[in-house]
């Protein structure tokens, strides 16, 4: 199952829930707050601290550029 780290309040987090939710994706959703992306750093092995990122299984997609 896909899990979705997000900021509830996120235009970018919203997107992608409702295009999972939209498809039927099975997903579980984390909120995290903004001063504290420890969920992300884990997840992405310290590659990553923006959001959203995805994990599926032991593989996370979040945003690994310098531009953010």
């Amino acid at each position: 199952m896909i899990t979705l780290i997000q900021f509830p309040w996120s235009p970018f987090c919203i997107t992608i829930r409702r295009i999972m939710e939209s498809h039927k994706i099975p997903h579980r959703v984390k909120d995290v707050s903004s001063h504290d992306r420890s969920a992300v750093i884990r997840a992405t092995n310290g590659r990553g601290y923006t959001v959203p990122c995805l994990i599926d299984g032991t593989t996370a997609v979040a945003d690994f550029t310098d531009f953010g």
